[in-house]
């Protein structure tokens, strides 16, 4: 029974990686059943809720990979805020995907939209999961590519807003990855759950500010917000509502909170909790200003969401529970 306990809690978090990826074919090779493509969309969105709701239920699991050889391993774990975000995720996921598979019925892209859209989720749940700094990059990067991919869907031309947005987000990921060493190099770890506390201090304190800025950014903070209003133009509505407005928000802000909290020593009135909390200002007020000029509804609902992004981010600057 012991056997039994532990293999299933170790496939869990392995499993929100590979059972959207394999909904996604399925969904994808249904294409021209339609029926049978609704019932699949909601069977994996639903199973993608259980499983993280075990996850959130079981009180955190915690699985090693090593491969690449020098100690290196990929660690997944699920307790505290890596078992609540993929479950906010999840629930998004289930309401979107049902959302997409009916915006997209009759459409000959749809069947390539939803293939992309499930391995999103999967690197969601891979960067959100991850405990390994490294390998939550690869899956926070692997996420850009399919954004790529779903952005150009029915937009091959005009693909100004895909272009935009790897430039902001390549620069913001550049900063990112900077962060990231500059933290190892400081802690000697690479395990997010063996990092505590780091002082923000010297080449701490580059790492803090970078990573916060690659977490910001990811959430669609001001400046690097640009690429949001502009694919609300383009992109089709599905798009808009799972990224800029949900997935990335709690990835970046997930992100933010641990850098806060959990990595760096970051105490309220600081000079990073003011520079973040200053940022978070002008996001709120820059995003609700252009709000009220707008005459598109997407374009208002996009730089609404940009707004909302600033109270979340002056919470997470203030550095207090």
């Amino acid at each position: 029974r012991c056997w039994t306990h532990v293999s299933v809690s170790t496939f869990l978090p392995l499993l929100l990686i590979g059972l959207p990826i394999l909904g996604g074919l399925i969904i994808w090779l249904l294409k021209k059943n339609y029926a049978l493509q609704v019932a699949t969309v909601v069977v994996f969105g639903l199973a993608n809720l259980f499983l993280c709701l075990a996850l959130y239920l079981g009180g955190g699991v915690t699985v090693s990979l090593p491969f690449a050889g020098y100690g290196f391993e990929a660690r997944f774990v699920s307790g505290g805020l890596s078992a609540v975000l993929p479950l906010f995720a999840s629930v998004v996921a289930l309401l979107l995907a049902v959302y997409s598979v009916t915006f997209y019925r009759g459409k000959k892209e749809g069947g390539l939209f939803l293939l992309f859209f499930f391995v999103s989720v999967a690197f969601v749940n891979g960067a959100l999961l991850s405990d390994n700094l490294p390998v939550m990059l690869v899956f926070w990067e692997g996420l850009l590519v399919s954004m790529s991919v779903l952005l150009l869907i029915g937009n091959l031309q005009k693909p100004r807003a895909v272009i935009k947005m790897l430039w902001i987000s390549g620069i913001a990921d550049l900063m990112l990855m900077l962060g990231v060493i500059m933290t190892i190099h400081v802690s000697g770890q690479s395990n997010i759950s063996a990092i505590s506390r780091l002082p923000v201090e010297g080449v701490g304190a580059a790492g803090c500010v970078l990573m916060l800025l690659g977490a910001l950014a990811k959430a669609g903070a001001v400046p690097f917000h640009s690429w949001i209003p502009l694919a609300a133009e383009d992109a089709q509505s599905p798009f808009l509502a799972l990224f800029p407005a949900s997935l990335e928000k709690i990835l970046g802000i997930g992100l933010a909170i641990r850098i806060v909290t959990q990595i760096y020593d970051v105490q309220p009135g600081s000079p990073v909790s003011t520079f973040v909390m200053i940022v978070g200002a002008v996001t709120l007020f820059i995003g609700v200003a252009m709000a009220l000029i707008q005459k598109d509804m997407k374009k208002l609902l996009s730089y609404h969401a940009i707004s909302q992004v600033g109270y979340m981010i002056l919470v997470v600057g203030s550095a207090l529970p």
